[in-house]
């Protein structure tokens, strides 16, 4: 019977319909089944793994001729990362709908350029004016406890994906770079996000949907991360 309730617990929470735009942070103890049609028809579930981990704002767009756009001012919704993997239950895609990272809140960024060597695909954003928080640091800042988000400026491109209705979608991973000199101490001015593909992911998606959340029983397919120009400059 508990099974039961929360079936409809994660169904409710989306209204029918099957267009983009309903997000949510799935928890832990919600029960999703592939084989409960009527509950899993609506609700879709996204995994996008994060490097380092971060805060991501989701949101519901639509792609045209020039890019994406997003449906709405407002319509993004901060998800939390754990274990460096950002889990949401969502609307399903159709057609040209897709849902686009549009700002990150890293929880901590080590100090120089990381990673390596921006790609042709990385898209280059830049601190967002008053976004700052408390809750963490840069490392090597000097502003303990600033952490600020990073969104795109102008037409620069933007990690997007769809979902499937009644499945779980790895949708890829993102990496977030810091892009300042070695010896600042200052929180970057900007970062660049690349996706980043590794064969170990869905593996590791698996033990980690299996450990963090139990109630998930759906087969887990693989899609691929775009990075597309931002159409709004949002």
């Amino acid at each position: 019977m508990r099974s039961i309730f929360l079936t409809l617990v994660v169904f409710l929470a989306l209204p029918a319909g099957g267009c983009a735009g309903q997000i949510g942070e799935m928890p832990t103890w919600a029960a999703f089944d592939e084989d409960d049609v009527e509950a899993s028809n609506d609700v879709a579930i996204v995994v996008l793994k994060v490097v380092p981990p971060a805060q991501v704002l989701l949101a519901a767009g639509r792609i045209d001729q020039n890019g994406w756009r997003s449906k709405g001012p407002r319509s993004g919704v901060w998800l939390s990362a754990k274990a460096g993997f950002v889990v949401a239950r969502v609307s399903p895609t159709q057609d040209e709908d897709a849902y686009a990272v549009i700002q990150v809140r890293p929880d901590q960024l080590a100090g120089g350029r990381d990673g390596t060597a921006p790609t042709y695909e990385t898209g280059f954003w830049s601190v967002v004016p008053g976004s700052a928080v408390a809750g963490g640091a840069t490392q090597g800042s000097e502003k303990a406890g600033a952490r600020p988000a990073y969104g795109p400026v102008g037409e620069a491109r933007i990690p997007l994906f769809g979902a499937i209705a009644g499945r779980v979608a790895f949708v890829g991973a993102i990496r977030i770079d810091a892009l300042r000199e070695a010896d600042s101490n200052e929180a970057p001015q900007k970062v660049g996000i690349t996706p980043v593909a590794s064969l170990e992911d869905i593996e590791a998606v698996r033990r980690f949907l299996a450990q963090h959340y139990p109630k998930v029983r759906a087969r887990i397919v693989s899609r691929t991360l775009q990075m597309m120009r931002n159409e709004a400059g949002e």
